[in-house]
């Protein structure tokens, strides 16, 4: 498997319509291929997919490069906003899964204004503010009971 630039196996994530601005840019799908760290002949594979499932061509091939067709242009406007959106979507589930996004719940039996828990608490949210804080004060006589509830 192709390591990509962030040096684990998966090629990462990549827009579906992020090798429209490419092609623009480079004229090709090898060129365009190479700066979104994939293998050419996937992007080429993914795009004929696409124009298959959807019944239209999308880019105009030839010799001298790549230019879309006027449904590729209606196709790639189109789609930016969705692409943003699962970008977004793409993002937050990364931040949730490397744990700085998400809820943090803890349960204590003192008092968040006493000793250091309050500055500890304060100094993680500022470090952390993607991450909602909860936080649950039990009594103090059993620890264990209430702290189950959690």
């Amino acid at each position: 498997m192709r390591q990509n630039s962030h040096g684990n196996g998966d090629a990462g994530y990549r827009s579906p319509a992020a090798c429209e601005p490419c092609h623009l840019i480079f004229g090709s799908f090898y060129r365009a291929a190479r700066a979104l760290d994939v293998e050419q002949s996937t992007l080429s594979r993914n795009i004929i997919r696409l124009e298959r499932v959807i019944g239209v061509k999308l880019f105009n091939r030839s010799r001298s490069g790549v230019t879309t067709t006027i449904a590729g242009t209606h196709f790639i406007r189109s789609a930016r906003p969705m692409v943003a959106s699962a970008d977004k979507i793409v993002s937050a589930m990364r931040a949730a899964g490397q744990g700085r996004a998400g809820v943090l719940k803890i349960g204590h039996n003192t008092s968040v204004s006493a000793g250091n828990l309050r500055a500890s608490i304060l100094a993680w949210q500022a470090i952390n503010p993607d991450v909602d804080f909860e936080s649950v004060e039990a009594d103090r006589c059993p620890p264990s009971a209430p702290m189950a509830q959690i």
